[in-house]
């Protein structure tokens, strides 16, 4: 499950049955592989985008500190603390200066986008001692950075 919703049924999340179905009507309607309809669509936005997950194991410690680090950008958003000044931004700034922060979202865990839209998202699990470090990236050659950020902000 990657949790995607379609059109109507976009209560229904987790079903893969329906994305399925929706990705066949996809192929049926257009004539297309699911291939060349990404390709498609790709050239019609202008850019590429490079998905990364890892599940990173936490013992006590790092779980701790995780949670903190999520907390303290609630905390600092919610007393609106400038971008600039965020405690995130400035950690960030000393891992590596050259990214450049556009926009910290602290909905759902912690995700700090980049003005070159890539983004990296650090989330706890609900359910597992895990952190979930999501990164999106136009360029790949940045993947393996933002990866790299992630774990450092994480403590590791």
């Amino acid at each position: 499950s990657a949790h995607v919703g379609v059109g109507p049924f976009i209560k229904s999340w987790d079903d893969g049955i329906v994305i399925g179905l929706m990705c066949l009507w996809m192929v049926a309607e257009t004539r297309q592989s699911l291939t060349s309809y990404r390709e498609e669509i790709e050239t019609l936005i202008g850019k590429r985008l490079f998905y990364y997950r890892e599940n990173i194991k936490l013992n006590r410690e790092l779980k701790t500190t995780a949670s903190a680090l999520i907390n303290h950008a609630k905390q600092e958003q919610h007393h609106e603390t400038s971008l600039e000044d965020l405690s995130i931004t400035k950690r960030i700034n000393a891992l590596r200066p050259a990214l450049k922060v556009r926009e910290i979202i602290t909905l759902d865990g912690l995700k700090m986008v980049f003005e070159t839209g890539d983004w990296l998202c650090v989330r706890l699990s609900g359910t597992e001692d895990i952190a979930r470090l999501y990164t999106e990236v136009t360029d790949i050659t940045r993947s393996q950075l933002l990866r790299n950020v992630g774990r450092a902000i994480l403590g590791l």
